[in-house]
């Protein structure tokens, strides 16, 4: 009687693993799949894709079980479980750059393009194929989603060496948290702090923090001048030559362009500096949204 009520129990907490599995990680990932891509397998056949996922997990619950009992392994799982392909025999220069520049912002998954080119000579074909978004950048961002990046700990790192460097974060979270059109995106191994203006309803990157980047071995802000054109073309009092004068200060004007301004965070290395700059975003944060 005890070994059957075991086995019954053992059953339960079985399907109700499996359950829990296609609820939590299933069928989140096949919104997103959905909505990014309609011609996906999995939105095409949803019914053959939910029988095939739940034979799967079925099968390999006991391997992930421990998955589910965590809410960052389950996003983790969510992200790995999505692999978006754009296949074409021509993809177009601005659209390669777009599947590079969204595959070196995703941390878990993985937006790539594939290139199919057809060659026929007399009765023989040959197919040349090109792998497009698998960048450098993007291998890196990837190793370091592997090894539990994350902003805070970035942080952590950079206030063992600084303490005008902490108090500088600190207060661009402390803008965040009481401006409601000023928010961090935390969640990219390059963080970066969005405006949400007047001008467009969705948020524009004001300042990006660069952990990683291949040109250099130091962490870095960035500001994209390209960000703020359209506001310039509608806005007569912004001018985006105005902006960069008044962080000139800041700037390492050898590693600047036209296109964007770049700040060593080793340059904010006094209390003043720290101060200015601060008092330089909040103004423009004003500017920008009201």
């Amino acid at each position: 009687m005890e070994l059957s009520l075991l086995i019954k129990i053992l059953i339960a907490f079985y399907i109700s693993g499996v359950a829990i599995s296609m609820y939590t990680i299933y069928l989140p990932s096949y919104r997103i799949i959905c909505s990014i891509d309609r011609n996906n397998i999995l939105a095409k056949k949803p019914i053959l894709s939910f029988l095939v996922v739940l034979v799967i997990f079925t099968i390999m619950f006991p391997f992930m079980a421990w998955v589910i009992l965590f809410d960052d392994k389950v996003e983790k799982f969510q992200n790995g479980f999505i692999k978006l392909v754009i296949a074409s025999d021509s993809i177009p220069t601005r659209t390669k750059r777009v599947i590079e520049a969204e595959n070196e912002e995703a941390s878990y998954s993985e937006f790539l393009g594939l290139e199919i080119k057809k060659f026929i000579s007399g009765t023989e074909t040959l197919l040349s194929t090109q792998l497009i978004g698998r960048t450098e950048k993007s291998k890196e961002v990837k190793r370091y989603a592997v090894k539990e990046w994350n902003f805070e700990k970035f942080i952590n790192t950079l206030s063992k060496d600084s303490r005008e460097l902490t108090d500088l974060f600190n207060k661009l979270i402390n803008i965040e948290k009481v401006n409601p059109n000023f928010n961090l995106d935390s969640e990219k191994i390059n963080p970066v702090f969005n405006i949400t203006t007047t001008h467009r309803d969705k948020s524009v990157g004001l300042l990006y923090v660069v952990t990683s980047a291949k040109r250099f071995d130091y962490p870095f802000f960035d500001i994209r001048l390209q960000n703020f054109k359209f506001i310039e073309k509608k806005d007569k009092n912004f001018n985006i030559e105005k902006l960069r004068s008044d962080f000139e200060p800041f700037i390492d004007s050898k590693q600047s362009s036209k296109y964007f301004l770049h700040f060593p965070l080793s340059s904010f290395d006094t209390q003043n500096k720290v101060d200015k700059f601060i008092t330089l975003i909040e103004k423009y944060i004003v500017f920008l949204t009201e």
